[in-house]
């Protein structure tokens, strides 16, 4: 089983989302299409962000919540360049 399947196997709890959601918005990250897991402190994250700072941006915010222990990081790094060929 991937990375993305443990993600997506994972029972997403929305008021978790919101919390997470809430804590990228105050930081001036964007991740478009956020899933997250939070297992025992273990906290997986999946979604699209503009580029690697904003993926490292995330995951440190992540792992500076009470309670979490590991970040797993399932982000991708939108694909621009097919966005200005269209």
């Amino acid at each position: 089983m991937g990375l993305f399947d443990e993600v997506n196997k994972a029972a997403v709890n929305q008021q978790q989302v919101n919390s997470y959601s809430s804590i990228f918005q105050n930081n001036g990250v964007t991740v478009k299409n956020l899933k997250v897991s939070d297992t025992n402190g273990k906290v997986t994250v999946a979604g699209t962000v503009s580029d690697m700072n904003t993926a490292e941006k995330a995951t440190a915010l992540l792992a500076s919540q009470p309670d979490v222990q590991q970040v797993v990081n399932l982000l991708e790094i939108e694909d621009l360049i097919a966005k200005t060929l269209r």
